[in-house]
Parts: C-alpha cells; sequence; structure tokens
C-alpha cells in the first residue's frame, strides 16, 4: 500500500536497517500487519491500496486515516483495512450424446454442485467441507446453468456438478463433473470456468 499526504500525495519514509532505503509502498507481513518507519504528526492522512494478496482484491478507495492533536492519543494508531476475497462461478452446458436421437430438449436438468475438498480461506476458517453442496443449478432452454459464487479458499478450489434430475427422456448421469475455480489476479472480484457435460 501507498501511505499518501492530505494532498494525495505519496509520501516517502526512511528504513535504516538492514540498510538505508526510501520507501513509498509497504507491505503487509505474514499476518497481514504493518508497521510504518517513521511517526506521523498530526494530520490527515490516507492509505492507498496498490496490490492485494491472492485470493484477495485490491480496494478501490482510500482510506482516511486523522492523526489529532490531543494529548491523550495513543502512540500507535491502528487501522484496519479489510478485503474482499475473489470467488468463481462455473457454467454447465448440457449436451446430448446423440444429437441424432436427442429430440427433446436439455432444459430442467439439475445439478448439484459439491465441494471435492475442504475449502479453507487463508485466515483459517473453513468457507466449504468436502461433500457439501455449496449450490444447485437448473439447466436453461440454452442448455446451460451458471452457479452463485464459489470460495476459493487460498486462490484454487475444486468443485463437481453432480447431476440430480436428468431432463425429460434421458437417464441420470451419476458421473461427478469436476472443474477448479482458481484466483486470476487482484483486480478480477470474480473467475469464470466453463465446463461441458
Amino acid at each position: 500500500f501507498q501511505l499518501l499526504d492530505q494532498d494525495k500525495q505519496p509520501i516517502t519514509q526512511e528504513v535504516w536497517h538492514p540498510e538505508h532505503q526510501e520507501l513509498q509502498e509497504f507491505t503487509t507481513d505474514e499476518n497481514g500487519t504493518v508497521t510504518l518507519p517513521e511517526p506521523l504528526g498530526v494530520g490527515t492522512y490516507y492509505i492507498r491500496e496498490v496490490e492485494a494478496a491472492q485470493p484477495y482484491i485490491t480496494r478501490g478507495d482510500d482510506i482516511e486515516v486523522v492523526i489529532e492533536d490531543r494529548d491523550d492519543l495513543p502512540p500507535v494508531t491502528v487501522v484496519t483495512v479489510a478485503n474482499e476475497a475473489a470467488t468463481g462461478r462455473a457454467t454447465i452446458t448440457k449436451a446430448c450424446g446423440d444429437e441424432d436421437a436427442c429430440t427433446t430438449s436439455l432444459a430442467g436438468a439439475e445439478f448439484d454442485v459439491v465441494a471435492i475438498d475442504d475449502v479453507v480461506s487463508p485466515t483459517g476458517t473453513t468457507q466449504a467441507v468436502a461433500g457439501e453442496v455449496v449450490d444447485h443449478v437448473v439447466i436453461g432452454e440454452d442448455g446451460s446453468a451458471t452457479t452463485t459464487d464459489l470460495p476459493l479458499g487460498t486462490g484454487s478450489a475444486v468443485y463437481a456438478f453432480q447431476e440430480t434430475k436428468p431432463p425429460a427422456g434421458h437417464v441420470i448421469d451419476n458421473e461427478p463433473h469436476e472443474f477448479t475455480v482458481t484466483y486470476e489476479d487482484d483486480e478480477t472480484p470474480c473467475c469464470k470456468r466453463i465446463s461441458d457435460d
């Protein structure tokens, strides 16, 4: 992230260990925290995120930080910046195995979307457990269906479409159709995956 002054211009701070450097960008550690190397005086500042860690999205707004002129001001001002995690969506397209024999629409087929493995966020929160049904989709007249937003865990998660109801005139497909949704970058809030049945 960058630290900006009241006019939203980048502020340079110096570090002296292990060697002298002038910094205009600051990187959080493995715990997601950073301490500025120099104190800030009274005034208004802004924090601008310039790059987010996987699987998060870079914020598009500057966060205002005000250091007040007060005697009871604590020696350290803590600013919490929340990030939103990217998600994934998958689209399944239902096709007839024998085009010549296929005389009815494939609309109406239903699929559960099942997590193949545990999906765990970078903070350790379980977003889905292996075998959990996380969504349910119904094939539309166009022959496809798209999931809602699916969690990516630490950046990639494997799910499967499992047919629960075949379209009229067809037998159920008991084969799970696995797909992976993967984090693209810190500017793409929802990655997409296409799966053919």
